[in-house]
């Protein structure tokens, strides 16, 4: 053993302290700590070099050890320090006699030692991939009891396949808790279905665990990854969120990111769903849900009889941007594939559970979430053909029945290397197995069975072609989104739609996109007034279904009253860039203070950001064209002295990209509300050098992704002056209207003339 220290000078003599733990001995748990004193091998002005001999250590053993050194002003100092998460190092010594097909875990239980001066529990695992000889000491990680079975909490710095938390599963789960026997098996099988249905679920791995202190023991446990933290990670989703877990006791939404926010924002939810407005909770649905992942969660719950996850034992998630969606993870599968505490093979599961949270075989309440969210004739309607779906494509024998095949061998395989290793016979072990696994195959037959009975009316391939959303475009223009293509005969038909109040049809239909149509009315819409679109009687492209019965959208827009109304991202050189601001009001805003940023959060982290000046001074109905990044060499724009430049103070200097960007205007640096512009809408790429981005309806806001696009223009009006050349002697641009409205013409050419 080599320790090099460094500040050498102040060293007087050092010990090495070593505290073994066998695995295969009787005695683990031993704790004799032997030391043996360092000899100083070398030494400079920075740092010396001790070293010892240390003796011949058996196989499977782990060894934790420290130093302590003697001061020459009489101190003693333990290194690592007590104080640290591992106040000791370590390494397993192991000849690699386990044969095994799974990882090897081997469990090194907590126990005091008085390693560091003072009596301290320590525990950790160490670790041996499937896949190469090198066994990891993931030493100092802590081996907690759980509700069933244990938690690995492995170090922040040192973490199992990138997550710090590992649930261990016993191989022989109590019953009551869990579907006992069966419970690893149901749980592994049903994270994997999930994550194939494109459900972000924990990922599971089969490992064989040694105990200490007994060779004889080695079980084959499942690992369930935790969410948290480094789950989000590994499904690139941002830690900035909400991250709640749904308990079945109170508090019942727990938080587990920024808990300081409390948890009253899921509550909200649960108050605005529960509404008896179809439209109103409709709305909510649209702007609060990602309705594709809680489709799919609830399409496989009914599939597996997930009955506690309809009300609990599940996750929610949502960034903390405004305008992003809740997402939902599966958590506790381990009664999942037709378990119920009274029944092991419950296959009667019925399509109404997820509203009403009863059936004959299990009851609970009905889920805050889930079950408004089924009481939506949209969302319920498309779970149904879902459902129905999935019983031709994955919930089959064809496809199920391999990738249990394959989890069935690689444990028996690896089994007999077990009972090889401890020298008797696992009978039980391959019982369990066989019989667990056959339990699922015969659930999987007869949950078809049943589900098809009981959707006989629904043929997948006549789907509808569901009403996913309506959005303003403009103040006179409906995007009509649906979920499947439409047939252009029905979906061109203006009597198909209308919208309330006053009845009014739409002067024209334009299919926008094969599934996606765009209505256009004589006169603009009112702002802050709750409209009803109506839509009946388009058909699907494919099979010809019709959209029946009559759907609905509840929909609104706002008024800007500062409208980012014109944007200069791809000028000829250096990014002079610049915007047009419009207030659209009659009366004078003040906007000193108001915030700008390319950021796709708020406040910003990153990119780029300013600030209105103190006396910044909107007249009615003024454009104003912004010095985006505040450049000094601005003034070979050369605009018109009619034209109002404001200089902001950039607090982070940004560029908009050439390529598509987003943008966002704030009325307060800290805690203001969104005037206009959007988190994740980019703007779309239209123009190429020396071209700006107009609004079409000035008085209309940003948008959505889905019609951010319907309401910008390149501009095709040349600017009306003349600009100084860039770095390589070309004009910044030619096309443009700022500080007017937008495609207005100067008739005159000038270049340098007083206004317009």
């Amino acid at each position: 053993m080599r320790v090099v220290f460094d500040s050498p000078a102040e060293i007087q003599s050092a010990t090495l302290q070593y505290q073994p733990f066998k695995m295969k001995s009787s005695n683990y748990g031993s704790r004799m700590i032997s030391q043996a004193k360092l000899l100083k091998v070398a030494e400079s002005p920075i740092e010396a070099t001790y070293e010892t001999i240390l003796p011949v250590f058996s196989s499977q053993t782990l060894v934790r050890y420290n130093c302590i050194l003697k001061l020459l002003n009489g101190g003693v100092l333990f290194l690592p320090h007590r104080a640290e998460p591992r106040p000791f190092d370590s390494f397993f010594v192991y000849n690699h006699e386990i044969v095994s097909l799974l990882p090897v875990l081997w469990r090194f239980d907590p126990l005091f030692s008085t390693l560091t001066g003072a009596s301290q529990k320590f525990s950790g695992v160490v670790i041996q991939p499937s896949s190469v000889e090198q066994a990891v000491a993931y030493d100092g990680a802590e081996i907690l009891n759980s509700r069933n079975g244990n938690k690995v909490k492995f170090l922040k710095e040192k973490a199992y396949l990138n997550n710090r938390t590992l649930n261990l599963i016993p191989e022989m789960p109590q019953e009551g808790l869990t579907a006992g026997k069966s419970a690893p098996f149901r749980e592994d099988l049903a994270f994997w279905y999930f994550n194939h249905m494109g459900v972000s679920a924990p990922q599971t791995h089969w490992l064989r665990v040694i105990y200490p202190g007994n060779p004889g023991t080695q079980t084959q446990q499942l690992g369930i990854e935790q969410i948290n933290e480094d789950f989000l990670d590994r499904i690139g989703l941002s830690q900035e969120a909400y991250l709640f877990k749904r308990n079945y006791v109170s508090p019942y939404w727990e938080p587990h990111l920024n808990e300081e926010l409390g948890n009253s924002i899921l509550f909200d939810l649960e108050s605005a769903l529960r509404p008896n407005l179809p439209l109103q909770r409709r709305q909510i649905i649209e702007q609060s849900i990602d309705q594709d992942i809680f489709l799919a969660y609830s399409i496989v719950s009914m599939l597996l009889t997930n009955w506690d996850g309809y009300h609990n034992n599940h996750w929610m998630y949502k960034n903390l941007a405004p305008g992003t969606l809740w997402q939902i993870f599966p958590w506790d599968q381990d009664k999942a594939w037709g378990y119920t505490d009274t029944t092991p093979f419950y296959t009667e599961f019925p399509l109404t559970y997820p509203i009403t949270g009863t059936s004959p075989g299990v009851t609970r309440s009905p889920g805050p979430i889930l079950s408004p969210l089924h009481q939506d004739a949209t969302f319920y309607g498309q779970f149904l053909f879902g459902l129905r779906r999935e019983l031709d494509q994955s919930f089959t024998d064809n496809f199920l029945y391999p990738e249990i095949e394959q989890r069935r061998s690689l444990l028996l395989s690896d089994l007999t290397l077990l009972e090889g290793s401890i020298g008797k016979t696992r009978t039980d072990r391959r019982d369990q197995i066989n019989n667990s696994y056959n339990t699922i195959r015969n659930y999987i037959l007869a949950r078809r069975d049943y589900l098809l009975g009981q959707l006989q009316s629904y043929d997948p391939s006549q789907k509808p072609p569901f009403l996913r959303k309506a959005a303003f475009a403009r103040r006179n223009q409906v995007l009509v989104l649906f979920e499947r293509p439409l047939l252009p005969d029905g979906a061109l038909d203006v009597q198909h739609y209308w919208m309330t109040p006053g009845n009014l049809h739409p002067s024209q239909v334009t299919l926008y996109l094969p599934d996606q149509v765009l209505l256009e009315f004589e006169n603009p819409f009112l702002q802050h007034t709750a409209y009803i679109l109506r839509v009946e009687g388009v058909r699907d492209a494919e099979t010809s279904a019709p959209l029946t019965p009559a759907q609905a959208r509840r929909i609104e827009y706002s008024q800007p009253r500062v409208s980012i109304t014109e944007i200069q991202y791809d000028n000829r050189g250096d990014d002079l860039e610049w915007i047009e601001l419009h207030n659209t009001l009659d009366e004078v805003v003040d906007i000193s203070g108001w915030m700008f940023t390319d950021d796709e959060s708020y406040p910003p982290r990153g990119e780029g950001y300013g600030v209105f000046r103190e006396g910044s001074v909107l007249d009615g109905g003024e454009y104003v064209v912004v010095n985006l990044w505040n450049k000094p060499d601005f003034w070979r724009w050369k605009m018109p002295p009619s034209v109002r430049i404001l200089h902001p103070l950039v607090k982070e200097e940004g560029a908009l990209s050439n390529g598509g960007d987003n943008l966002l205007l704030f009325d307060a640096e800290v805690g203001g509300q969104l005037v206009d512009g959007a988190f994740f809408a980019n703007y779309p790429d239209l123009c190429t050098e020396g071209e700006s981005l107009e609004k079409v309806d000035e008085l209309f806001p940003w948008g959505d992704e889905d019609t951010v696009d319907l309401n910008f223009r390149k501009a095709a009006v040349p600017l009306g002056f003349s600009t100084e050349p860039n770095e390589n002697g070309n004009p910044l641009s030619t096309r443009g209207s700022p500080g007017r409205r937008n495609g207005t013409e100067i008739t005159t050419h000038i270049d340098d003339w007083i206004f317009y």
